[in-house]
C-alpha cells in the first residue's frame, strides 16, 4: 500500500507539475532548468540513498527520503520565487531518488521471499497501475477546477491532492517493522528499481568506499559495461530532449485539455504494462538482443508522428504505441545486462550504466527546454529520433547475432 500511495503521488506530480510552472508565468527554458535541477538532485539521491541504505537500513532511508521529497514539493507549492523553485525541485528529486533506491532492499527484507523476480514483477505492476490512476485523476481534477478558478490554483490543488495521497505512505512504512539485517540475505538486481548496485550478499556485509571504488575502476575496464553505458547515455540524451515536456506539448501545442492528456497518459502506462508482458515471447522467438533493438527502432517513426502530427487525433494513438514499443523490452535489457557483465561487476556495472543515462538525461533536459523556447518542439523530436536510432544500431551491432560481446564467455544473446 505504501508503494501504491507513492506511485499515485508520482503520477499526479507528473501530470500537473509542468503545467503549474507555466501557469506561474515561467517559460519552457526555465522549466527545463527546474527539471535539470531535479535530475541533478536525483543523481545525488541515488548515491546517498545507496550509501545510507547499507549503513542505517532501507526503512530509515524510506522514511527520511519521504520527508525530504515532501519538503521539496511543498516549498514549490507555497513559495514561487525562482531560487525557491530551483532548490525545491532539486530537493524533491533527491528525496524521490533515495526512496527509489531503498525500496527494493526493503521489499526483499520484509517479504523474506526467495523469488525477488516475482516480487519485483508484482511491484512494477502496482507502481505502473497506481501511477496511471494518479495521472488521470490529477489531470481530471485540474480540468474541473479550471472551469471555476485560475490555472495556478487548479494545478496547485491537483498537486496538493496527489501529495496528500503520497503522505499516506509515511505512516504505512512507519508501521512496518524491519527485520534484522543479519536474518535476511538480499539477492536482487538493484537496477530493476533504479538503484546503483546489486546486493548479492548478506545485508550485514556493507561495502566499503575503497571496495566500491575498485569496482568502479574494474567496470570502466570492462568492454561490455562501457558499451552498455554508451548506449544508455545515448538513449538518455534523446529522452531528455522531449520526455519531460510531453504534457506541455500536448496541452499547449496540440490543444489537448489537461483531462484529455491525463487519460491519454494513463492509457499509455497501461499499454506499456501490457507490452512488457509480451516481451518475453518476442525474446523467445527472435532473441533478446533482436527484441530490444528492433522494437526500439520500430518506435522511431511513431515518435516522429507524435512530434510532427498535425492534430491530436494523429499524435495521440502514435504516442500510445510508441511508448509501448520503446519501453516494452526494459526487463529484457536487464536480463541481457546481467548476462554480458561478469558477476563480480553486476553492481559497479549497473551503477556506471545508470549514471551514464542520468548524466546525459540531465544535460539534454536543460537543452530541450532551451530549444523549445527558441525554435519550438520539432527540432528536439528530431534530435531524439537520431539518438534512438544510433542507440538501437549500436545495441544490435555490439550485442546482436554476430556481435562480439560475450555473455559470461558463453555467447551474446541470452534468453530468459
Amino acid at each position: 500500500m505504501a508503494e501504491a500511495c507513492s506511485a499515485f503521488a508520482a503520477g499526479a506530480y507528473g501530470a500537473a507539475y509542468n503545467l503549474y510552472i507555466l501557469a506561474l508565468g515561467y517559460n519552457a527554458a526555465f522549466l527545463g532548468a527546474l527539471l535539470t535541477a531535479g535530475a541533478a538532485g536525483a543523481g545525488l539521491g541515488i548515491a546517498l540513498g545507496g550509501w545510507f541504505t547499507d549503513r542505517v537500513g532501507p526503512r530509515a532511508v524510506l522514511l527520511g527520503s519521504s520527508l525530504v521529497a515532501g519538503a521539496g514539493i511543498g516549498t514549490q507549492l507555497w513559495w514561487t520565487s525562482t531560487p525557491v523553485l530551483i532548490a525545491g525541485s532539486a530537493t524533491a528529486g533527491l528525496g524521490a531518488a533515495a526512496y527509489y533506491v531503498a525500496a527494493a532492499p526493503f521489499l526483499v527484507r520484509v517479504s523474506g521471499t526467495r523469488r525477488p523476480d516475482a516480487l519485483f514483477s508484482l511491484d512494477t505492476a502496482i507502481t505502473l497501475g497506481f501511477a496511471a490512476v494518479g495521472t488521470a485523476l490529477a489531470a481530471q481534477t485540474a480540468a474541473l477546477l479550471l472551469a471555476a478558478t485560475d490555472q495556478v490554483t487548479a494545478y496547485r490543488v491537483a498537486l496538493v491532492a496527489g501529495s496528500a495521497i503520497g503522505i499516506c505512505s509515511f505512516p504505512l512504512l512507519f508501521a512496518v517493522a524491519e527485520p534484522s539485517s543479519n536474518a535476511t540475505s538480499i539477492s536482487l538486481t538493484a537496477a530493476t528499481r533504479g538503484s546503483t548496485r546489486v546486493a548479492s550478499q548478506s545485508a550485514s556485509a556493507a561495502r566499503t568506499t575503497r571496495a566500491a571504488m575498485k569496482g568502479w575502476l574494474a567496470a570502466m575496464r570492462e568492454p561490455a559495461a562501457l558499451r552498455l553505458a554508451v548506449i544508455a547515455a545515448t538513449i538518455g540524451a534523446g529522452a531528455g530532449l522531449f520526455a519531460p515536456y510531453l504534457n506541455v506539448y500536448f496541452v499547449t501545442d496540440l490543444g489537448a485539455s489537461p483531462a484529455v492528456y491525463g487519460w491519454l497518459s494513463a492509457a499509455g502506462t497501461a499499454t506499456r504494462l501490457l507490452a512488457t508482458l509480451w516481451a518475453p515471447a518476442l525474446a523467445a522467438r527472435f532473441g533478446v538482443a533482436n527484441a530490444i533493438g528492433w522494437t526500439q527502432l520500430a518506435s522511431v517513426p511513431l515518435l516522429l508522428m507524435v512530434g510532427f502530427g498535425p492534430t491530436l487525433a494523429v499524435a495521440g494513438p502514435a504516442f500510445l504505441v510508441r511508448g509501448a514499443l520503446m519501453n516494452m523490452a526494459a526487463p529484457l535489457q536487464m536480463s541481457l545486462r546481467m548476462a554480458v557483465l561478469p558477476v563480480a561487476l553486476h553492481g559497479a556495472g549497473n551503477s556506471l550504466i545508470w549514471l551514464a543515462d542520468g548524466a546525459a538525461r540531465t544535460a539534454s533536459t536543460w537543452l530541450g527546454g532551451q530549444l523549445i523556447e527558441s525554435v519550438g518542439y520539432r527540432p528536439p523530436y528530431l534530435g531524439t529520433a537520431v539518438c534512438y536510432v544510433v542507440a538501437a544500431g549500436l545495441f544490435l551491432w555490439w550485442f546482436g547475432p554476430g556481435g562480439d560481446a560475450k555473455e559470461n564467455g558463453q555467447g551474446s544473446d541470452p534468453c530468459p
